[in-house]
């Protein structure tokens, strides 16, 4: 026999009240309820583009949450500082100060300048060593909170942790020796990754390190090489997401001085895919387009749900906008004198389907229960016939 919702809800509220009883008991400040525990999402920073936002975190209205570790990996040259740095700015908007950790020699003022970053209020600290960024880390987080309140926004980037030196490849360089380091620098790399997770939960401070990347064959010789974050596993099991970004050149006419027409690279479309993800469900995918004159679309990338959803529709050539009883052909969905018409009114919309589109159910309550339940036996069947 089923029990009531009533008789549910009476007895969660008796739990909630021991669980609480029991905390104040411990008189322990590393003991709280869930709903006052310091992993709890209470704030997110955009990160510029709304197809990002969905794919980290099942929102185009949120992004990065507020007391999580994430991390951007990639080849080089693919834009991985250009989304960081975006962060920084919207960041910045949202009332955050910003703290660089530079560890490439590599954030200036024309960097900030051309994201539209305000460098005069950007701290930035220079570590050379795995280890002295996570001391320093791990101590401007307790500063700032001590000097300024558990209120005040902080937002923190490492670009990048791929550039840091372990403690033996430092004292060897000041040696004049060259020597494996037997792991050494992976060890040290876990245990910053460790300290900062647990650090950003307890403050309330987010933070992204950005890292390189390296490939790896697959194990089908005919398949796709796998695209890695180099450094080890510590900051694979540490962060709260991680995406792998690669990149394609984006190119435009324009007319060179004798009037012919050349093909010129004019920005990158990022294609970014969620490698871990503790927020909504990971594998999710997105493109993002960087121009470096305009800088980031925070549109762009939004047309896939648009169609999913019924929003536009494919009509030969040319795109349907139903909304606007109006057809473009695809590349001018995204031009500026455009996308106020065509996003604006159906955004919100869109926004709920799609949040609806990667939200959990309770499988107790799922309809199609049965349906899976079969599926699933019946691909069990297949594969014991298979292998017998």
């Amino acid at each position: 026999m089923a029990r009531s919702k009533k008789a549910s809800k009476i007895k969660i509220s008796d739990a909630a009240q021991r669980a609480k009883d029991f905390v104040e008991s411990l008189k322990d400040e590393k003991a709280t309820t869930l709903d006052n525990a310091k992993a709890n999402m209470v704030d997110f920073i955009s990160s510029g583009s709304y197809s990002f936002n969905r794919m980290i975190s099942g929102s185009y209205f949120k992004g990065y949450a507020s007391n999580r570790l994430y991390a951007l990996h990639g080849p080089s040259g693919c834009g991985k500082s250009l989304l960081a740095g975006c962060a920084a700015r919207e960041a910045q908007r949202s009332g955050y100060q910003v703290i660089y950790y530079d560890t490439e020699n590599a954030i200036d003022m024309e960097f900030c300048k051309r994201l539209g970053i305000d460098y005069e209020s950007v701290i930035v600290r220079t570590p050379e060593t795995i280890s002295e960024f996570r001391n320093m880390a791990v101590n401007d987080m307790n500063i700032w909170r001590e000097k300024f309140g558990q209120d005040a926004k902080v937002f923190m980037i490492c670009d990048s942790i791929g550039n840091l030196l372990g403690t033996k490849e430092a004292n060897d360089i000041a040696d004049g020796k060259d020597a494996a380091d037997m792991g050494q620098r992976a060890k040290e790399l876990r245990t910053c990754a460790r300290a900062l997770t647990n650090k950003c939960g307890h403050h309330n401070i987010p933070m992204i390190v950005v890292n390189h990347s390296y490939e790896q064959a697959a194990a089908n010789p005919k398949a796709a090489s796998i695209q890695k974050m180099s450094g080890g596993q510590g900051f694979v099991y540490a962060c709260t997401g991680i995406i792998s970004l690669r990149k394609v050149q984006v190119r435009e006419d324009e007319k060179n001085a004798e009037g012919d027409n050349k093909k010129v690279v004019k920005g990158v479309i990022l294609k970014a895919k969620t490698e871990k993800n503790r927020v909504v469900p990971e594998g999710l995918e997105c493109e993002i387009l960087l121009s470096f004159t305009r800088g980031m679309h925070k549109y762009y990338g939004l047309a896939i749900d648009a169609f999913k959803h019924g929003f536009f529709e494919k009509k030969s050539t040319r795109v349907q906008v139903h909304h606007m009883d109006k057809s473009y052909f695809a590349k001018h969905l995204y031009k500026k004198e455009n996308t106020k018409d065509v996003w604006g009114p159906i955004l919100e919309e869109l926004n709920s389907k799609v949040e609806s589109d990667i939200s959990y159910e309770n499988i107790e309550e799922d309809e199609d229960l049965e349906n899976i339940m079969d599926a699933d036996m019946a691909e069990g069947e297949l594969a014991s016939e298979e292998n017998s």
